[in-house]
Formats: C-alpha cells, structure tokens, sequence
C-alpha cells in the first residue's frame, strides 16, 4: 500500500541517529554493570572446595565409579531376571536349583557390595566432615577422625570454639581442657 505522505529525510536520519544513541548507551550501561560486577566477584573470598587434595578427588571418582558400576549390576539384575525353567535341563547343564541358588549367590553379592560401598562413603565423609560427629542411617552419631584425636589426647590444646546463647553476649570463647574434662563436657551436653 503506497502511503501519500513520506518520511523527510532529515526525520528519518534524527531517527537512525537515535536509535544508535539508544544502542550506545544500552552498551555502555551493560558494560557498566559488568565491570561493577567483575569487581565485587575480584573483591569476594574464594569459595573453598569440599575436595582439598588430588587423594580425595583420586577417591571420590573411584567411589563415584563403583556406585555407577554398582548401580548398572542391580538394574541387570532386577530388569531382566530371566524365569528359571522348572522342567527340564538348562544348556550348560545347570539345573533348575542350581540356577536358583547362583541367582540368590548374585543377590547376597550385590548386597554386600552396596554395603561396602555405603561403608567406603561413611568413611570418606567422616574424614571431611569438620566438626563433632558423623551421622549414620541408623541414627546413630560417631565422633569423626578430628574429634577422635582431639579426644584421646594427652595435652592440653585447643579443641574447638563453643557458642552457647548466654544473654546478650553470644560471642565464641575459646575452651582450653585435658581429655576428662572434655569427656565431661561431651556427656553432659549429650544428656
């Protein structure tokens, strides 16, 4: 549809003008914002990692590994069980208890491989986990390696920071004690 009224030139320039001013300054205020950003992300600490050492990483991609190989053996085993043939002789020459018991044999193996699995992870996060104890799924608490040491020690040391809310001053204080002291205090806080 041909319009009768056209565009000046001078309007449609003052309009193209604009629009890279607009653009400019979209630019500019993004480039701003970066550069406001890069250096509140400079000025932050740095996040430390759960993995400290090449060991612990060497040891996570190794339980990562059994658990995806672990994983894979129970999906075989509940997806495609096969039905033990109850009439007649297997090929192998295997009979229809014996294929029985090595299926039951396979179920107790992949048992006992979850559970050391599960034990070999318990262990790793006890001896990352800061602090007191390490939880099981039984309920139960442990003390973690840091704790156990700090426990049997003979000397007096520095153990740990306590903060309990005491009135308006919740301020860490530090607690210097030997071994009975500290067991003192554990029994008491767990009662």
């Amino acid at each position: 549809m041909n319009s009768i009224f056209q565009d000046s030139p001078r309007l449609r320039q003052q309009l193209s003008e604009m629009q890279t001013a607009l653009l400019t300054l979209q630019e500019s205020a993004h480039e701003k914002e970066f550069h406001a950003l890069s250096g509140r992300l400079a000025g932050m600490k740095p996040i430390s990692s759960a993995i400290t050492t090449e060991h612990d990483k060497v040891q996570l991609t190794h339980l990562q590994r059994k658990a995806e190989d672990l994983q894979a053996q129970l999906f075989n085993a509940l997806v495609s069980p096969g039905v033990v043939d109850l009439r007649r002789r297997q090929p192998l020459g295997l009979t229809a208890e014996t294929e029985l018991a090595l299926r039951s044999e396979r179920q107790r193996a992949l048992l006992r491989q979850a559970d050391e699995l599960q034990l070999e992870v318990a262990r790793l996060r006890a001896a990352r986990t800061p602090g007191g104890s390490v939880s099981t799924e039984l309920g139960a608490e442990f003390p973690s390696n840091v704790f156990a040491r700090a426990y049997a020690e003979k000397e007096l040391s520095l153990v740990g920071r306590l903060r309990l809310p005491a009135g308006s001053s919740s301020e860490a204080v530090p607690i210097v004690v030997g071994p009975s002291e500290l067991r003192k205090i554990h029994q008491s806080l767990l009662a």
